[in-house]
């Protein structure tokens, strides 16, 4: 599999803020047909593979990516006797694919991936609710 490069947000410079993220959580509420299931919309931004891309189509690259976020990271080994280590979720938690788009900024070719999380606080994530 291959990886996939975030382009990371940085907040508009009067917000004072001087981190950079790899995302943010969006404000608006998107339709959910699930009920007693909690998901939070997000917004990411990845590098665009063209030649994968060219090769697979739209619909199956941005599934592709999709999956390479979804992986849980690697179960470190245990050394010896003790309990054995559990595996950890992925990174930004149970994504499900919103929306794509395709772009092109500064001569570089990104995807802007809209997607559900299960996730409501990560350090990564930009949250606009705690800034008000």
């Amino acid at each position: 599999m291959s990886k996939v490069e975030i382009i990371p947000y940085t907040p508009p410079d009067y917000w004072n803020i001087s981190e950079s993220y790899d995302g943010i959580y969006t404000v608006c509420r998107f339709h959910q047909r699930d009920e007693f299931v909690t998901r939070f919309p997000i917004i990411m931004k990845a590098k665009v593979n063209v030649p994968l891309k060219n090769h697979l189509g739209e619909k199956e690259y941005v599934s592709h990516v999709l999956e390479i976020l979804n992986e849980s990271p690697p179960v470190v080994k245990s050394k010896g006797r003790g309990r054995k280590p559990k595996p950890k979720p992925p990174l930004w938690g149970n994504l499900e694919m919103i929306r794509y788009r395709f772009r092109k900024e500064k001569e570089l070719d990104i995807v802007e991936l809209t997607m559900y999380t299960n996730k409501k606080k990560h350090k990564k994530l930009l949250n606009f609710a705690t800034l008000v």
